[in-house]
């Protein structure tokens, strides 16, 4: 008697067992040098516009700081009960400030520092920094340093902020603000502002720091002028 051969059908074990006949494709070299080619195309044209937002963030990020301080040191001068100056300082290698207030040109301002006025002579030599930030390590010497113009403006002037010479800006008790001025204390008498400005290619990057005659401070943008007195001020609510 003749045995019938059946026909098998195949098992995914016998199909996973054949070889594969569509061989693997890799990479060719000519596409690999074309994906080379086009990643250095679009670096070299984002690593400008990096370096721009980098310093752009190292001018805002100094603005802030300094409002910061601001904002410290006028808080500080109603719980010390004493009033709390803030002035552009040298600063040491190990981080410190020194003992003066200096009169410093823009791009030579390394940092500023809060103290408590105790003695009330508006001096730093004997009293003791209580914060400071540093702005410019290297003072002069640092490559492309962050310039600091420091202005103020009396209330009722028709003319534009003028420079001040020495500045020493004021926080007292009551929460007035003010700034000396040929060695005198004047407060509530107007308004100040600090622009912090780098060069990146030839444009210029810049943000301000505004204070009205409380002291109340905001990092603000460099078109925002302290004759602006309708604006609100930036940082506070």
């Amino acid at each position: 008697m003749k045995r019938k051969h059946c026909n098998t059908v195949p098992t995914e074990r016998n199909q996973k067992m054949k070889p594969n006949s569509t061989p693997q494709r890799g990479f060719t070299l000519v596409e690999l040098m074309v994906v080379v080619m086009l990643t250095g195309i679009m670096a070299a044209f984002a690593l400008p516009n990096m370096s721009a937002w980098a310093q752009r963030q190292a001018v805002r990020s100094k603005a802030e700081q300094t409002a910061n301080l601001f904002r410290f040191a006028r808080s500080e001068a109603v719980r010390l009960n004493v009033p709390v100056l803030v002035c552009p300082v040298t600063i040491k290698t190990d981080g410190s400030p020194n003992n003066n207030c200096q009169a410093p040109t823009p791009n030579a301002v390394q940092g500023l520092t809060a103290f408590a006025d105790r003695n009330r002579d508006g001096a730093l030599v004997t009293d003791e920094a209580i914060r400071t930030i540093a702005v410019n390590q290297n003072g002069a010497n640092q490559q492309n340093p962050i310039a600091v113009t420091i202005q103020t403006q009396s209330f009722g002037s028709s003319k534009p902020p003028a420079d001040l010479a020495t500045p020493r800006f004021a926080f007292l008790p009551n929460g007035t603000f003010g700034w000396y001025a040929g060695g005198s204390l004047q407060v509530g008498s107007g308004e100040a502002r600090l622009t912090f400005s780098k060069n990146n290619d030839g444009k210029k990057l810049s943000s301000m720091i505004f204070l009205d005659a409380s002291g109340r401070s905001g990092a603000c943008p460099a078109n925002y002028t302290a004759s602006d007195v309708a604006s609100p001020i930036c940082g506070e609510p």
